[in-house]
């Protein structure tokens, strides 16, 4: 299967153009067929403010654990154009994440700290915040197509990561069509960084949001690849480097080190989940009640098998009554909090490492 860049334009800097075509086993879907419409204008972005600090998501979500489910995988994308990167402002609204069973009621659910601030006029707030609950489907996965720019989550996060960290980043994707089941934001400096595999993304470690079909949960953190450690004859490109982040999580992977650290907190205390070991073959599942330490993750990783594509997934899960209980705007800043939070894990796996403004 061959795989193509998606068309995420914005007026942005760094340029980022890294059409690749590369086989993976989990690119049953094929590419991308939905067109993409006219670039957006930066001007009506230029509101998204995103604040400097590091966030606690609090609370906890009582979600099954991850299944075996093969839509996770890397695919390639991402152009960017040049042009200004919205400025930095103080901290707006909080997260609001409602109560299992909808309703979306204030005051019933679990608050989170913001990590976007949104200061708009009004026609700005319109074009810049029109993503819906109803774009996240736990039968079909993440809508991207028949949609305005303004509504398409790719376009949302990817201008939004950019302006908040100051790098460029590459969008990429599984699915096609309309839905796609798995999105993916890699640092262009880090691929750029490493000696061996620079022209392939399965060596970075990423952002990545889903919706797992299988057992409706909407999952959004950090993934590192092992890929193959013997790739079979027809994806070879996906066969493990000596320079993928991959090596450095596995040596980071040791007790009370800083890598421990984060584990230890995200899952115990914010509730985040970890699934580390083969897609196909059978993985471990990590969360708060069975946590014991990041020595069983690495004995998870360690047994996959050679042959069989493996990897490492830290998320936040949200069931499907949680997803419609909030807002479009509430759902964006949720993902980019997650995203902040896993930050310090990332920085930990990568070459190039992303910081926050001052």
């Amino acid at each position: 299967m061959s795989r193509r860049e998606t068309s995420e334009t914005f007026r942005v800097r760094p340029i980022l153009v890294l059409p690749m075509r590369l086989s993976s086993p989990w690119l049953e879907g094929g590419r991308g067929a939905e067109a993409e419409p006219a670039p957006m204008s930066s001007r009506a972005y230029r509101g998204i403010c995103l604040a400097p600090r590091r966030i606690g998501i609090g609370g906890s979500f009582a979600a099954p654990p991850l299944p075996h489910h093969r839509t996770c995988g890397s695919a390639s994308g991402g152009r960017d154009d040049n042009g200004a990167v919205p400025t930095q402002s103080a901290a707006g609204p909080h997260f609001y994440v409602a109560p299992r069973g909808g309703g979306g009621r204030r005051g019933a659910g679990r608050h989170l700290p913001p990590i976007l601030d949104c200061k708009y006029s009004s026609a700005v707030q319109r074009m810049a915040i029109g993503f819906r609950p109803q774009f996240l489907d736990f039968e079909r996965g993440i809508r991207v197509g028949n949609l305005e720019d303004h509504e398409r989550i790719t376009r949302i996060l990817k201008l939004a990561l950019e302006a908040r960290y100051g790098q460029g980043f590459v969008t990429e994707r599984w699915g096609r069509g309309v839905y796609w089941q798995w999105i993916g934001y890699l640092v262009r400096a880090n691929r750029e960084a490493k000696p061996i595999s620079s022209g392939s993304s399965f060596g970075c470690s990423k952002f990545f949001l889903m919706v797992n079909t299988g057992e409706k949960l909407f999952q959004c953190g950090l993934q590192v690849e092992r890929g193959y450690v013997k790739a079979p004859r027809e994806s070879r490109a996906c066969q493990l480097q000596s320079d993928w982040d991959w090596q450095r999580l596995m040596r980071s992977l040791k007790p009370r080190g800083p890598l421990a650290g984060e584990l230890d907190r995200l899952v115990r205390r914010e509730g985040f989940r970890i699934r580390a070991g083969s897609w196909e073959a059978g993985s471990g599942d990590f969360h708060r009640a069975n946590w014991r330490g990041v020595a069983a993750v690495r004995r998870a990783l360690g047994a996959a098998p050679a042959n069989r594509w493996a990897g490492f997934q830290l998320y936040f899960p949200m069931t499907e009554s949680e997803v419609r209980g909030s807002t479009g705007p509430d759902l964006v800043e949720a993902m980019l909090a997650v995203f902040e939070e896993v930050r310090p894990a990332m920085n930990l796996c990568s070459q190039a490492t992303l910081e926050t403004g001052p």
